[in-house]
């Protein structure tokens, strides 16, 4: 039989943008959360319960941010 095709290719882009996620230290300011968020969603093999736990941890912080500021 044939190789099958994958839906999530995987390339070198996104080997590197997981190398420089795991790399990265980790960082608890929301836009860093933000920015995770969207590498994340942008993930074909990521699952929607990550996803919605990392949109939680996000409002978490968010509004612990808003608590400091007031």
């Amino acid at each position: 039989m044939g190789k099958q095709a994958s839906l999530a290719p995987d390339t070198e882009e996104s080997k590197r943008r997981v190398h420089s996620l795991i790399s990265t230290p980790p960082s608890d300011t929301p836009s860093a959360v933000l920015g995770l968020i969207e590498t994340v969603a942008l993930d074909p093999r990521a699952g929607v319960e990550k996803l919605d736990r990392m949109i939680a941890m996000y409002e978490l912080l968010k509004a612990k941010e808003a608590e400091r500021a007031f």
